[in-house]
């Protein structure tokens, strides 16, 4: 079989347009039979970019209580941002009381996704004064925002916190490749 950038083009936007038709569908089952849509309704909503199903969905699990559990809330956080709604997902995040670094890392990879690269540096340092400390997925997201925005000097830091700090996360490849990257 002949692979181009058609074809998986073509494949990803006939996954992506029934992965959005059954979100709609679980949507509209949810309005006709109380139920208790969780963080994989939410993810789906992501992985679709759907952002009417991510909000209403979102709102249901307001409705339910469901939104109150940290990974439920952290997903919508991310579900938002995936949608390209920067804004709902910062509001959502600035409600939490006391962030995780799941919630730190999804606020984070957001605003790269989103292209808001002087957002993410300082969002980064806000996540470093709280003394959360960062992740693998917290060191690439930074390092990349640091490669795009030729902020070497920052890079050079993180590779030196990772280097002090995190040994095992400076053997992981997408780590690795972040610091190749920058």
């Amino acid at each position: 079989m002949y692979r181009s950038d058609r074809t998986w083009n073509s494949l990803s936007h006939s996954i992506s347009s029934i992965l959005s038709n059954a979100l709609h569908l679980f949507v509209e089952m949810l309005r006709m039979i109380p139920a208790r849509p969780d963080a994989f309704a939410l993810k789906a909503c992501a992985r679709a970019r759907t952002h009417l199903s991510a909000r209403t969905i979102h709102s249901l699990t307001v409705k339910t209580g469901a939104a109150s559990n940290a990974f439920v809330a952290n997903t919508a956080v991310h579900a938002y941002a995936s949608c390209g709604d920067i804004a709902s997902a910062r509001k959502l995040f600035g409600s939490f009381f006391s962030p995780d670094v799941i919630a730190w890392n999804a606020m984070l990879s957001g605003c790269v996704q989103n292209g808001l690269l002087d957002d993410a540096l300082k969002l980064f340092d806000r996540m470093w004064s709280a003394g959360v400390a960062p992740t693998v997925v917290t060191v690439t997201s930074v390092l990349s925002t640091c490669g795009n925005e030729k902020n070497i000097s920052l890079g050079r830091q993180i590779h030196g916190f990772v280097k002090k700090k995190i040994m095992q996360c400076e053997r992981e490849l997408v780590v690795g490749t972040s610091l190749i990257g920058m």
